[in-house]
């Protein structure tokens, strides 16, 4: 039987394995040991953060029982990817630097009392900031408001109306924005340059490891690489484990218990969920399904039937480093400027692929899906963002479902301008969160029938498979 088959079965057993498993806590996770390289790399490079002690707030008891429960179960979405970077890995650490930053401008008026009271809550927030280094989130904090770090997002108000004028606004502000690199000081080019060198770490240990474990257990016996195989296919994929997180927000939201829906949300995006409506809760649980939809369960299928687990972890390498260093902050700019491009590289095509999966599976899915209107939405705001890829699932599932999606989000107590994406037809409900899956489960069903086609087909026409099966046919005769 040829080597090529065992890699077909290997891929449909580890889909098999996350639909059904999805991604225990207790097991040892790879992106785990990613991100450990990664925050090591950046270490060196950069120096370690400074710690600022965070200014005393009135309910001191409330909010550190609020840190404590959230430190508790934050673990439970160690395998939700990012666009959004999504992710898909240990992400986002680099997210508050900003905020320190702003809290350090204000400490300064402190008193020395009020400074030592604010010492141990600085110990917590850093206690916090260092957990949140083996969460995936799975909402691209490319939407974060980074109009006072050095290089502005795209666009803060763009309104256009078609998606062409968008992107034009986008490519012309960032062209604008950022310095070529002639123009950059000595201290930029050697930060772009330790980037790529930490890009080019950690994939060359990635594919390393990984070939090592591939190729070794191949070694041993094919079907211990089957084995073998399947099992790092079913850790790299999410879309059982995104299922979980975002139902944990429709159940509470079932109840009535908007409280607890907030602290679920909480846990699977960036945006701030205190003071969120009803409506805004279900809303960034449907947009962090719709986007990790390509992100977390039907790009890695696509680089895991071209290459297997080697190529499969490669990718989550890549997104991985996006989510924890590829921000337009002051610390990573530069530095993790290689890795933000290379993630924008290896999703263009997937994300794609991914929403038009989704499209076609709105034809299978009920009433309550409209490929036709999906489909519009697509083609009419798909690139309503500064990032190419991540309004592209988005844009499938607001038309889908008939309702809007995006829109001014707050981060860190700072209101974020963003454009719309899709027609408010009806207004958005819990239900939605339910429908978003269906539609991500959909989507990657049709994903699985077509790799395993082609790769049975492969295997069939040129690679043995034909004589194999004519070699049986004459013996059992």
């Amino acid at each position: 039987m040829p080597v090529y088959f065992y890699h077909v079965f290997a891929f449909f057993l580890g889909f098999v394995l996350d639909c059904i498993f999805g991604d225990p806590y207790f097991m040892p996770h790879p992106v785990k040991a990613m991100g450990k390289l990664i925050s090591a790399l950046e270490k060196r490079y950069l120096g370690p953060k400074e710690i600022i002690a965070m200014p005393a707030a009135d309910n001191q008891e409330s909010e550190s029982q609020e840190s404590d429960n959230q430190e508790n179960e934050i673990q439970e979405s160690e395998n939700l990817d990012v666009d959004g970077q999504e992710a898909n890995v240990p992400e986002i650490e680099g997210m508050f630097d900003e905020s320190v930053e702003t809290i350090g401008q204000e400490m300064e008026s402190l008193t020395d009392e009020e400074s030592k009271k604010s010492t141990s809550e600085a110990d917590e927030f850093e206690d916090w900031k260092n957990l949140h280094e083996d969460v995936i989130w799975s909402e691209n904090m490319e939407e974060f408001d980074w109009s006072q770090t050095p290089k502005k997002k795209a666009s803060e108000e763009i309104k256009e109306e078609s998606a062409e004028s968008m992107q034009e606004a986008v490519v012309a502000e960032e062209s604008e924005k950022a310095p070529s690199e002639e123009t950059l000081s000595p201290e930029a080019k050697k930060k772009r340059e330790q980037g790529r060198t930490t890009v080019l770490i950690v994939l060359l240990c990635t594919v390393i490891v990984a070939d090592i474990l591939f190729m070794g257990s191949y070694f041993i016996h094919p079907i211990v690489g089957c084995l073998v195989e399947a099992f790092l296919t079913y850790q790299i994929l999410a879309a059982k484990c995104l299922r979980v997180e975002s139902m944990k927000v429709y159940k509470a939201l079932k109840t009535g218990s908007l409280k607890e829906a907030r602290r679920a949300v909480s846990m699977i995006v960036g945006r701030d969920t205190a003071n969120l409506s009803e409506e805004g809760v279900t809303r960034a649980a449907v947009e962090t399904v719709a986007e990790n939809a390509s992100d977390g369960v039907i790009a890695p299928m696509l680089y895991l039937a071209i290459g297997g687990p080697v190529l499969g972890l490669v990718y989550k390498a890549i997104n991985t480093m996006d989510s924890m260093i590829g921000y337009k902050n002051e610390r990573y700019l530069d530095f993790g400027r290689a890795a933000a491009k290379l993630d924008d590289f290896v999703n263009y095509l997937p994300s794609r692929i991914s929403a038009r999966l989704m499209i076609f599976a709105c034809h299978f899915l009920g009433s309550s899906f409209d490929a036709p209107e999906a489909e519009r939405i697509y083609l009419r705001d798909r690139l309503k963002h500064a990032s190419p890829n991540s309004a592209q699932t988005e844009s499938v599932c607001a038309g889908a479902l008939g309702i809007q999606l995006a829109g001014d989000a707050s981060y860190f107590g700072k209101l974020v301008h963003k454009p719309t994406i899709g027609d408010a037809k009806r207004a958005i409900e819990p239900e939605d969160i339910r429908r978003a899956n269906r539609l991500m489960y959909g989507a990657a069903l049709l994903c699985l029938l077509i790799c395993l086609i082609v790769m049975l087909l492969i295997c069939y026409f040129g690679l043995g498979g034909k004589e194999m099966i004519e070699i049986m046919r004459i013996t059992s005769a």
